[in-house]
């Protein structure tokens, strides 16, 4: 019996060793693709080794996120792996981001498929959590409002500019 048990605990602890994948310590060659870096997050993502999807989705956000489509598919991943994991409070804002771009962008210009996901996994976030979240962001973008009152900085950049500003400078 003693034996049995000591080898369903070693079997175990060897999976969840096995299981645990790290993040390399290298990032992807800088030639890298976008698709090759989302294939590379998609692997470790399927495999549940969710810190090293998010770390590749974070690469291809440092190297592609000026591309929109590259931006919106980079985001959604990243939000769908913290839903996932139950982090709402990191999904939620960026679910309600990806709906925010669809919803102000050329139709037709993004693929169709992320604004339909981002509103299908924002369906799964349970309503207590949702409405707390909610108050968060309320509060957050009252507070950001009310610590910026602009109107000191922008005179002083103005006198500045007056003071440097030569006509002459800029005719030949």
């Amino acid at each position: 019996m003693k034996r049995s048990r000591f080898t369903v605990l070693f079997i175990a602890a060897t999976m969840a060793f096995y299981s645990c994948e790290s993040i390399p310590k290298e990032p992807p060659p800088s030639d890298m693709t976008d698709r090759e870096i989302i294939q590379l997050a998609q692997s470790a993502y399927d495999k549940n080794y969710y810190n090293v999807a998010e770390y590749y989705y974070k690469i291809l956000l440092q190297r592609y996120g000026n591309y929109t489509n590259d931006y919106v598919e980079g985001r959604f991943e990243l939000a769908h792996l913290y839903l996932k994991q139950k982090k709402y409070d990191k999904a939620v804002p960026m679910l309600q981001e990806i709906i925010d771009i669809y919803e102000t962008s050329t139709p037709g210009s993004l693929p169709g498929e992320y604004i339909i996901l981002a509103k299908s996994d924002l369906a799964k976030v349970p309503e207590k959590k949702m409405a707390e979240i909610q108050v968060r962001i309320q509060k957050d973008a009252e507070a950001a409002e009310n610590s910026y009152d602009g109107s000191e900085d922008e005179e002083e950049y103005y006198e500045d500019d007056e003071e440097s500003y030569d006509p002459d400078a800029y005719y030949y």
